[in-house]
């Protein structure tokens, strides 16, 4: 498994604008890649301009797809304007519970 952990800082004043287009991304995600196996987008709660992606992928294949999607390559055309650009770490999961 693939696991990208990410940082989106918005731009001050368009805060809403970006969340409501990754609200859209998570589900276009839902939709679109069967190979997503998690996607997650937080608001960061000390810093309400700062957006914490977790996303997790079957194998590079399905991270490539992600990568290359079209409404994945739409939103990020658009994040420029935005937000000051993204940070992503690959990392690795030592541990994770889910119920």
């Amino acid at each position: 498994m693939i696991t990208v952990l990410a940082r989106v800082t918005a731009r001050p004043g368009r805060e809403e604008e970006l969340r409501a287009m990754l609200e859209a991304q998570v589900a276009n995600v839902r939709r679109e890649e069967p190979h997503t196996v998690s996607y997650a987008v937080y608001r960061d709660a000390a810093d309400p301009l700062v957006f914490w992606f977790l996303e997790q992928y079957e194998d590079e294949a399905a991270r490539a797809l992600h990568s290359s999607a079209p409404h994945i390559r739409a939103d990020i055309a658009r994040l420029d304007a935005l937000s000051d650009g993204a940070a992503l770490w690959d990392v690795e999961v030592v541990g994770e519970m889910r119920r």
